[in-house]
């Protein structure tokens, strides 16, 4: 039986690539998980490679306040800006060899042929489907290439942004909200943030108070102090108890990601604390505090999660042993339609490789918040300039 027949007759007989719903439980991916468990989450472009949408940057009280009978003077405003970004491409590849034909029964019977491939294929699919889900876990702290042919979406860097070192000599080091747009780039999203007309959103960050990134510990009493500060800024209230964290999507899409560093010393910070008041590291800081779960570092009731990519220094797309405090209910995967999980049947290169068959799921999606200053917060170590 010809190698693309049985091929064909094998896949046809066997589910597309693995969902990424079944891939969740081997993997702890921090970031990309939620978008997707919930497709509540995603938002679909039915043409075109960018996505727009209007945000209101008007920040304040817009009560006119008047006697009765007072003559009114309305005042007709435009308080919303158009944002855009671009929707990027990618896809997973499967390939088959004419070997590959070893893993069959001897056999005339297409059916038997199948059913023998069929392992061949679900290993293989399953093994693909997690190192391309792991990537885009790995591009969600990088920024966008949004030139030539390897393109990468918009990572949470690119709009969460850091504080600089001029802020730092400003004397904003205890946090504000100040992060305009990315080291590289001139705005966010095509919005001047650094014009004040739109500084209702920009997000908030802050520096550890530290004499150098090595020596940052964020359960000292300053920096504790600054971790209150960027909860209350983003108003990110903390569950009651532990199982809120899991039960309920508002708490379960809160996320506190850094890297080994702070992850550790938070543990550390957690261990000395009373026992009698719990292993909570804003316990009398001002804001709410939630019951813990087993052994987890948890901070304003949300476990604080190691991602491996943050432990690459970057001082200048996020700064030293970055903590990111996000808000994934004010994010949005947007996709474009008919190309979300886009599966191609699978073909031969018969000119240079007619031992080959490859069959390919392609995506062309990006994931941004819809208000930068809602979707959280970042404090790095970042010196003085």
């Amino acid at each position: 039986m010809d190698f693309l027949d049985a091929l064909t007759v094998a896949i046809g007989t066997y589910r597309v690539f693995p969902d990424p719903v079944q891939i969740l439980p081997l993997h702890s991916w921090v970031f990309f998980d939620e978008f997707i468990r919930d497709e509540t989450l995603h938002e679909t472009k039915f043409a075109g490679a960018e996505y727009n949408w209007d945000i209101e940057y008007k920040t304040g009280s817009t009560v006119n306040w008047r006697g009765y009978g007072a003559i009114r003077n309305p005042t007709l405003g435009q308080f919303n800006v158009a944002a855009g970004i671009k929707l990027i491409c990618s896809d997973m590849e499967v390939a088959y060899g004419e070997k590959d034909m070893n893993y069959t029964k001897p056999s005339s019977d297409p059916k038997v042929i199948a059913g023998s491939m069929t392992r061949l294929i679900q290993r293989r699919r399953a093994n693909v489907a997690m190192r391309y889900w792991e990537g885009h876990e790995a591009q969600a702290f990088g920024l966008p290439v949004l030139t030539g042919e390897a393109q990468k979406w918009h990572g949470v860097p690119y709009h969460i942004v850091p504080i600089t070192g001029a802020q730092v000599t400003a004397g904003t080091a205890s946090g504000a909200q100040q992060g305009q747009h990315a080291d590289g780039f001139s705005t966010w999203c095509g919005i001047d943030l650094s014009d004040s007309t739109y500084a209702g959103l920009r997000n908030w960050n802050a520096s550890w108070d530290s004499t150098a990134a090595d020596a940052v510990d964020p359960g000292s009493t300053e920096n504790r102090e600054r971790l209150a500060r960027m909860f209350l800024a983003l108003n990110f209230q903390g569950p009651e108890d532990f199982v809120q964290v899991q039960q309920i999507a508002q708490y379960r899409r809160m996320r506190l990601c850094t890297d080994t560093h702070v992850y550790l010393k938070m543990g550390a910070a957690a261990q000395k604390q009373n026992d009698n008041l719990g292993s909570d590291l804003m316990t009398h800081m001002g804001v709410e505090f939630g019951k813990t779960a087993g052994g987890q570092v948890i901070c304003n009731g949300i476990p604080v999660r190691r991602v491996e990519a943050l432990d690459t220094a970057d001082a200048t797309n996020r700064g030293y042993n970055p903590l990111y405090c996000l808000n994934l209910n004010h994010w949005r995967l947007i996709k474009q339609d008919g190309r979300w999980r886009k599966r191609r049947p699978p073909a031969s290169n018969a000119v240079n490789q007619p031992d080959a068959v490859v069959e390919y799921e392609d995506n062309e999606f990006t994931i941004a918040p819809v208000d930068p200053q809602k979707a959280g917060g970042v404090i790095s170590y970042v010196a003085a300039a």
